[in-house]
């Protein structure tokens, strides 16, 4: 479909076209923002685990945590949290975990209101231009004296279904993203309560805490991100 095809359309399907393409654009640049967000942010969460017992195990764990300095994964945010925290009590320390948690979320969950918007509003937008559409083609019609050509009516009401079809053509990939995105921000909040859950009954077992404290590089740093982003 060529450019003038498109400009055509959007003439046939009258002004409601414009902001439903105002909705396609926004819907598109959400979709793409969270989309790098959650890949450049992937994390294999057993294999971490697995590897992040390891490390308790054997004593090297602020090398482990050197090797992720830079991730803005959730989970290796809160884990960077958990070890920084670690002796300074367990009320200190679950007030920051819960802290940082809900800012990593809130992060995550960043511009889903948005798109959850654009889902909602572009079909009913759609459904308003159809309606404007028939309503203009019907008074054309009673303008006429009530008579009208077959071909004249539908091309009337094809012109009209128009912004119908673009409307739900925005809502439904962008309703599909949203609850995509928001399974993938639910698996990342699983993900750190199982994190804090294992880590709390691995030290509850008498490890010895000195051993494994770390510093918290990343702290003000995720903090100010999330300030930033938001």
């Amino acid at each position: 479909m060529s450019f003038s095809d498109v400009s055509s359309l959007l003439q046939l399907g009258g002004p409601i076209m414009w902001p439903l393409l105002a909705c396609s654009v926004i819907g598109l640049a959400v979709i793409i923002d969270r989309a790098w967000m959650h890949f450049s942010t992937r994390l294999d969460f057993d294999t971490y685990l697995k590897n992040l017992k390891s490390a308790q195990s054997e004593g090297r764990v602020k090398s482990f945590l050197e090797k992720f300095a830079h991730s803005q994964n959730p989970v290796v945010k809160l884990t960077q949290v958990y070890f920084a925290y670690l002796i300074k009590g367990e009320h200190r320390r679950n007030e920051a975990l819960k802290r940082e948690g809900s800012r990593l979320l809130a992060a995550q969950d960043r511009r889903m209101r948005l798109l959850a918007t654009v889902a909602h509003v572009a079909p009913l937008l759609g459904l308003l231009g159809t309606v404007l559409g028939l309503v203009n083609s019907f008074q054309a019609i009673d303008a006429s004296g009530g008579v009208a050509q077959p071909a004249q009516l539908a091309s009337g009401i094809w012109a009209a279904l128009l912004t119908t079809v673009f409307g739900l053509a925005v809502g439904i990939p962008c309703m599909v993203a949203h609850h995509y995105f928001h399974s993938l921000t639910e698996k990342n909040a699983r993900q750190m309560k199982e994190l804090v859950s294992e880590l709390d009954e691995a030290f509850d077992t008498g490890c010895d805490l000195c051993q494994v404290q770390v510093e918290l590089p990343n702290t003000q740093e995720s903090s100010q991100l999330y300030e930033e982003r938001t």
